[in-house]
């Protein structure tokens, strides 16, 4: 599977890729939105995973963006728990929306 991953922190960016490139997956990681857009071809993916709150375009606007040339299942990573936030993912059609902190099992 390939998967994209768009995550400002970092720390949480890279366990995400190598979390997944351990059990076989081909990860692209990205800090911003904008790298990711000026990068990417979004046909080559299998999924996305977005952080949603990022500086510049977040990870909502981003999948907006890409979902005009694709569709790929995303499920939003946040610290957002609010019901608005949850809401707003399901009607953009996110396959899953977590929480941070997780736990990856």
């Amino acid at each position: 599977m390939k998967i994209l991953v768009v995550e400002d922190d970092e720390f949480i960016g890279e366990s995400i890729k190598d979390y997944f490139e351990f059990q076989g997956n081909k990860v692209d990681y990205f800090s911003s939105s904008k790298k990711a857009l000026n990068t990417i071809h979004p046909l080559y993916y299998d999924i996305f995973l977005f952080d949603v709150n990022m500086e510049g375009m977040n990870g909502f606007e981003l999948y907006k963006e890409l979902k005009r040339y694709v569709d790929v299942p995303v499920i939003f990573i946040t610290a957002y728990s609010d019901i608005e936030h949850i809401e707003e993912a399901f009607e953009l059609g996110a396959s899953d929306y977590i929480k941070k902190p997780f736990d990856f099992k």
